[in-house]
């Protein structure tokens, strides 16, 4: 018999991303890279996250944006490193 998961008995959320690779990479798709689900036990999504660099281009110190979403909530945190 196996034993159960944390993620199969809904005491953590199971990490699942939106996309894993560049094929069918398009214009309309581009934002769902390094999105993250969290689903319950019972595969319903409970928590979206996204971390994005502000401005990958510069090449002073980095800073990002930890995008958070999920019911009943939204909300952004941004990330500087020194």
């Amino acid at each position: 018999m196996m034993s159960l998961t944390p993620y199969d008995t809904g005491d953590v959320l199971e990490p699942r991303t939106w996309v894993t690779s560049t094929a069918g990479l398009t214009a309309d798709n581009k934002d769902a890279f390094g999105k993250v689900d969290f689903d319950d036990d019972e595969s319903a999504t409970r928590l979206i996250v996204q971390v994005v660099r502000n401005d990958p281009r510069s090449d002073s110190g980095a800073e990002y944006t930890i995008r958070l979403a999920g019911e009943p909530y939204e909300f952004d945190i941004e990330w500087v490193e020194d």
